[in-house]
């Protein structure tokens, strides 16, 4: 047992030689788990993003892009997706009921598509301050601080990134701990 430890840190300190420590942030980002958990997360790659999100956990997330008839958007083209919890959905609280209502689907689809963003990005693509355009035209900001990755919505609210790289068929799935908003 004390051999296979030491064969461990040798090749965490190789690789933090090697790649000057980013490997051993990027391992420490997909193996941090700060909030809530996700369970069911190990996903095959033959499932697209919307099978990826039928997690008990991203359930209110589904039930929003079904209203905002997002659905095959999300099973067709390639896409990352910030998920929020169901937790961070209900902090929302009579927000999010007006959102679901069928006049309010225009609105719905933006603030869906604030979290969606074009291509797979993964944790390892993300850097400190990079600017990112989501779907919806807007702007988040990637803050890495503490071995933790943050987004900052356009209102200045920092959102955490709680389980990364969740991969889909046709993208990647990041769990968030609150709902972005512009």
């Amino acid at each position: 047992m004390q051999s296979l430890r030491n064969l461990i840190l040798l090749l965490v300190i190789v690789s933090i030689s090697a790649t000057g420590g980013y490997f051993l942030y990027t391992e420490i980002l997909k193996e941090k788990d700060t909030t809530e958990e996700v369970e069911n997360n190990e996903v095959t790659e033959q499932q697209n993003i919307v099978e990826v999100l039928l997690n008990e956990n991203l359930s209110t997330l589904v039930t929003a892009i079904d209203k905002a008839e997002l659905r095959s958007t999300l099973e067709t083209g390639e896409y990352t997706v910030f998920a929020p919890t169901n937790e961070a959905f209900s902090t929302l609280g009579d927000t999010l009921d007006n959102l679901l209502k069928d006049e309010n689907k225009e609105s719905l689809q933006d603030v869906l598509k604030y979290h969606v963003v074009m291509g797979k990005v993964r944790a390892e693509d993300l850097k400190n301050n990079q600017s990112i355009e989501t779907l919806s035209g807007g702007k988040l900001t990637v803050l890495i601080e503490n071995d933790n990755v943050y987004l900052q919505d356009e209102s200045g609210q920092k959102v955490m990134v709680v389980k990364v790289d969740l991969e889909a068929e046709n993208g990647v799935v990041h769990v968030i701990d609150r709902v972005l908003l512009k």
